[in-house]
């Protein structure tokens, strides 16, 4: 009798227990204690997911920041360079053609010319225009000459396009000027006439 009284105790106190179980976890769950391990769980999750777009942005500042230190030749060669408005020039500029036709002088007839024989000068061709030539030393003068035994207006070469003849006169000058070694006020040149200005000398050569 005294087994079997034991044997109903054991049974009878772990089905006890078994019921107790069951009704404490009833009672947390009513009273909400239970909840605190899953809000524990859930922090953590959020606090995970927060992190991760933080990381996104720090990448992103990251790439943005290596894109500059690379320069234009590191960037990726689909992506168009930016250029700055300023730098692109307007519409409104155009390239523009000039006739230069308009800008330069006229260029006046040659009727002839004398070629230097000696001087500075030697071997160089002064060309002789319609009208009036004058010589001499004078920065105006139609051929200028450096000969300190020449005056500032020393002689003329006059072409008349009617008769087509060239004349020299002497625009009395101090030392005189000399056609073919003789001197001369006024005469008519012909081709090859040399012509003597101071120390001088100098062939005529004409057109017409």
């Amino acid at each position: 009798m005294g087994k079997q009284a034991r044997a109903k105790g054991k049974v009878a106190g772990s089905f006890n227990k078994g019921v107790d179980g069951a009704v404490k976890g009833a009672k947390n769950k009513a009273t909400g204690k239970g909840k605190g391990k899953k809000n524990k769980q859930d922090s953590s999750n959020t606090g995970r997911s927060g992190a991760a777009p933080r990381k996104q942005e720090s990448r992103k500042q990251e790439s943005r920041k290596q894109e500059q230190k690379m320069g234009i030749f590191g960037r990726n060669k689909n992506k168009p360079p930016e250029h700055d408005e300023s730098e692109v020039a307007s519409s409104d500029e155009k390239t523009q053609m000039v006739d230069m036709g308009d800008v330069s002088a006229p260029v006046a007839e040659c009727v002839g010319w004398v070629v230097m024989w000696n001087g500075p000068f030697r071997g160089r061709d002064f060309r002789l225009e319609p009208g009036k030539n004058e010589m001499g030393t004078d920065a105006d003068c139609a051929v200028v000459l450096t000969d300190p035994y020449s005056s500032g207006k020393h002689c003329v070469i006059r072409f008349d396009s009617e008769d087509q003849s060239y004349t020299l006169i002497d625009l009395d000058s101090t030392n005189g000027t000399f056609v073919n070694n003789e001197r001369v006020v006024k005469c008519r040149l012909v081709d090859n006439d040399k012509i003597r200005i101071g120390r001088t000398e100098m062939l005529f050569k004409g057109i017409y």
